[in-house]
């Protein structure tokens, strides 16, 4: 049995899920949890996006205080690949307040043109597409802004080896999703034996009975 003691990623009903940031934050310290992120989605998602990001940065701000000695709380986001470039949808106001910031691929990301929307949109495994997806990412952590790649290979056609050599690269932490089975176990043996990556569990959680579960 795996000896969970932080949860990077879990989402609130201020985006995509149903509990609290209080209520995942209670979830975390009944689980003997030392750390947990709040990482709602950014923005740049057309439906589960932030709605209110002064509100969303305002109360886990107010949490972390709150819950200081008892657990550490991060303000944490999602973020979107939202174009062939390697463009981020990072709220630019609050961009040096997160403590954590995941990429992951959505299919509702809002694209910043209609080349990216049609290439990131396609779901065909091809050679062409895989190194072009998979270029679009590593643009983006070339930025040096992203701490964990999320749910790789999630709606998207991606090299996950390629993908976790890029994350060795730039010393991004490369997600074991619970919640997204797109990295396969094989995935997972081929990164570990061939690359340096370092890997991080994250839950995804979108209830806070899910938060620090990895089955």
């Amino acid at each position: 049995m795996l000896n969970i003691y932080a949860d990077y990623h879990t989402h609130t009903d201020m985006s995509h899920g149903t509990g609290t940031a209080r209520e995942n934050i209670e979830a975390a310290i009944a689980l003997g949890l030392k750390r947990i992120a709040i990482s709602d989605h950014s923005i740049g998602h057309a439906w589960y996006g932030i709605r209110d990001i002064d509100r969303y940065v305002d109360t886990v701000l107010s949490l972390k205080e709150e819950y200081k000695g008892k657990i550490d709380v991060l303000l944490g986001i999602e973020l979107n690949l939202v174009g062939m470039k390697g463009d981020l949808d990072i709220p630019e106001k609050y961009a040096d307040k997160f403590d954590i910031k995941l990429l992951g691929y959505h299919k509702c990301g809002k694209q910043v043109d209609l080349r990216s929307a049609w290439q990131l949109g396609l779901r065909r495994l091809t050679p062409s597409l895989s190194a072009k997806h998979t270029k679009a990412f590593e643009k983006a952590l070339a930025t040096g802004l992203v701490d964990i790649l999320a749910h790789p290979g999630y709606a998207v056609t991606v090299d996950k080896l390629e993908l976790a050599h890029i994350c060795e690269r730039y010393g991004v932490l490369y997600e074991i999703n619970n919640k997204h089975p797109d990295l396969t176990v094989e995935d997972i043996r081929n990164a570990a034996e061939k690359t340096n990556v370092r890997f991080v569990i994250g839950t995804d959680a979108h209830a806070s009975a899910a938060v620090g579960k990895a089955s």
